[in-house]
């Protein structure tokens, strides 16, 4: 059970498990599971993470965790939140989860992710430096 003091975030970047942040979500994690969006979003390769803006037709891969909220605290400074970075709240198997979106302008010159997976991308990359499972 989910204590009611949580909040659900879905990562997409390199939070994800065996990449170089996932550290962040140390000491307050509990991954609910994998999830795939709907088709609503567009990656961008921003060289050494991803952006994800709310324009488009892919849908981003990643993971739902429960975290408390000094994690929330943590991860909008990493973020630059709300400066850089916005979050938006999404539906996901396990109820709303935040998603950090970045304005299109911001990326729009970018390299495109074209299947929404930033793990699968670094690998397509040979990126494999990174930790990548």
């Amino acid at each position: 059970m989910i204590a009611t003091d949580t909040n659900l975030v879905f990562v997409y970047g390199n939070l994800r498990r065996g990449l170089p942040n996932h550290s962040w979500l140390a000491g307050s994690r509990l991954l609910l599971g994998m999830h795939r969006t709907a088709p609503h979003f567009t990656m961008r390769d921003l060289g050494s993470f991803p952006a994800v803006v709310c324009a488009g037709d892919t849908a981003i891969v990643g993971e739902v965790y429960a975290i408390q909220p000094r994690i929330l605290q943590e991860l909008d400074e990493l973020t630059g939140f709300p400066q850089l970075y916005k979050r938006l709240r999404m539906a996901t198997p396990w109820g709303w989860a935040w998603i950090y979106l970045l304005p299109a302008h911001a990326a729009a010159d970018a390299p495109l992710v074209p299947h929404g997976d930033w793990v699968l991308w670094l690998e397509q990359r040979g990126d494999c430096g990174l930790g990548v499972y």
